[in-house]
């Protein structure tokens, strides 16, 4: 995810830009810009982007493992973030105690990506969300 105006594949490009201005009457000379300096933000948010959803039983493996980005507030991913994330457990807004969670509930972020490959939801019930 990305909200500049250039896009390499999953991440920004940033570093050092010049911008070209032109019109569409050829008599009318182009303009470059000074040196600009693109660059990401440091770490504010945790975008999900693929979740659990629907249901699973308890103990077994979800359905779809959960993947987040750690991005800045322009909405890039912070590459450089070396970031652990850990999923807890929550009923209706209240936190679950610890072990309602089995396999691995914290991950570190790699290249500003984190993927739970081992998350099992301990306990049975609805209302549950993992935050």
């Amino acid at each position: 995810a990305c909200n500049a105006f250039l896009v390499q594949s999953e991440t920004c490009v940033y570093g050092e830009f010049r911008i070209l201005f032109s019109t569409n009457t050829s008599s009318i000379a182009e303009a470059i810009s000074a040196p600009l300096t693109v660059s990401i933000g440091p770490e504010f948010e945790l975008i999900i982007v693929n979740g659990p959803v629907g249901g699973t039983m308890a103990g077994a493996p979800m359905p779809a493992r959960p993947d987040l980005l750690i991005n800045d507030k322009g909405g890039n991913r912070v590459l450089e973030s070396t970031a652990s994330v850990t999923a807890i457990l929550v009923r209706n807004g209240t936190e679950l105690p610890e072990g309602s969670i089995l396999g691995k509930p914290t991950e570190p972020a790699n290249r500003g990506g984190v993927t739970f490959t081992d998350l099992k939801v301990a306990v049975a019930g609805d209302s549950l969300t993992i935050l």
